[in-house]
């Protein structure tokens, strides 16, 4: 895939202060908290990226002498550090590339295909990067060089579904630089850590390794250093106080009837000013946003299993079953009743009760 590679000096994204860390804690009660005081910006991003509730695989190394090449079809999450030398991330239907060096970490979060290759061809055939992963050891493809790229990747899952508002606006690659600013220097130890817990024989040095590389994940979406594709619209309402009010008051109470009027007063904007903002920021209208937050809470909670398909209907906010099952189905291509047996089953036989014994005449 031929692409342009993007340099330091385009398309940077800002930077955000760390959200408070906490205990593990329901969507719904980190956004109530931002209410009753808390800086609500950054509280907020530390409630949204807990949502997606990162997981990530164990992690694999690889050894690749240049020039080298692998491409990834599989539609998986895929995270990529570089130990040493240079790697070019390249995403399909992007003219655009990233090149990374020691250091640094390419995050693609939502599946796309793509490549990596050394910088300099030219290229041999490639080696599909689902090899790298079902490896459980480390990998050396070739006769060691001077020019030896070596990288560290997993993949990833996110709980949340693709009718969250922030999955569903994720670049095609996010690039973290070794350089980054203060709040994500971490991501270089965690790199170095994984290193080492992969290296040695420790119990539980895998869990170790993947709980340190869901935290480079996170330090890539709440402080990326470029995006190939859109910047995260998120990003930018979450550090907006004026927006982040908005956003917190949507997820504190998406069961409320919203409209943009309600919103903007809320925020202590005008109507039209208020609207504007939030569209330019995210990318979708105010009334799309809170039909997408109810959406995820409701699929949250079928499949919990705990409340009927009514009450899940009015405890999100769409009123009736008949709204929430036009809605689910427009989204996901799925009735809610289909989406709860997808996730528990058929429901199971009930047992025949006792037979009546004959009565005599």
């Amino acid at each position: 895939m031929p692409g342009e590679l993007l340099r330091a000096d385009e398309k940077r994204v800002g930077h955000f202060q760390p959200g408070v860390e906490g205990p593990r804690v329901s969507f719904s009660t980190w956004a109530r908290t931002l209410l009753d005081g808390l800086p609500g910006a950054m509280d907020l991003l530390t409630a949204v990226l807990r949502e997606l509730d990162i997981r990530s695989s164990t992690p694999w190394r690889a050894w690749f002498p240049s020039p080298w090449a692998a491409a990834d079809t599989s539609g998986a999450r895929r995270v990529y550090a570089v130990i040493d030398g240079r790697c070019e991330v390249l995403a399909s239907g992007h003219p655009r590339g990233l090149l990374l060096g020691p250091g640094d970490v390419a995050v693609l979060p939502t599946g796309e295909p793509h490549e990596l290759r050394s910088p300099v061809g030219p290229w041999p055939g490639t080696v599909p990067v689902g090899r790298l992963v079902e490896a459980q050891r480390a990998q050396r493809w070739g006769d060691a060089g001077p020019d030896d790229t070596r990288l560290v990747g997993a993949t990833f899952s996110l709980a949340a579904g693709l009718e969250h508002p922030v999955v569903a606006r994720l670049p095609a690659a996010i690039l973290l630089r070794v350089n980054a600013p203060a709040e994500a220097r971490s991501a270089p130890d965690c790199i170095s850590r994984i290193v080492r817990e992969l290296g040695t024989s420790l119990p539980a040095s895998a869990l170790v390794a993947e709980r340190l590389m869901e935290t480079v994940v996170l330090e890539a979406l709440r402080a990326p250093s470029w995006c190939l594709g859109p910047s995260p619209g998120w990003l930018r309402a979450a550090r907006d106080p004026l927006l982040a009010t908005a956003l917190a008051r949507i997820h504190a109470e998406p069961q409320r009837r919203w409209t943009v009027a309600a919103l903007a007063a809320e925020t202590g904007r005008a109507r039209a000013p208020f609207a504007a903002r939030f569209r330019h920021a995210l990318g979708i209208t105010p009334r799309a946003f809170v039909d997408q937050v109810r959406l995820h809470r409701a699929r949250t909670l079928i499949a919990a299993g705990r409340l009927g398909l009514d009450e899940v209907a009015h405890a999100v906010g769409f009123g009736s079953p008949r709204a929430l099952r036009r809605a689910f189905l427009r989204a996901t291509g799925m009735t809610p009743g289909a989406y709860r047996r997808s996730i528990t089953g058929p429901p199971a036989p009930s047992a025949p009760g006792p037979r009546a014994e004959p009565t005599g005449r």
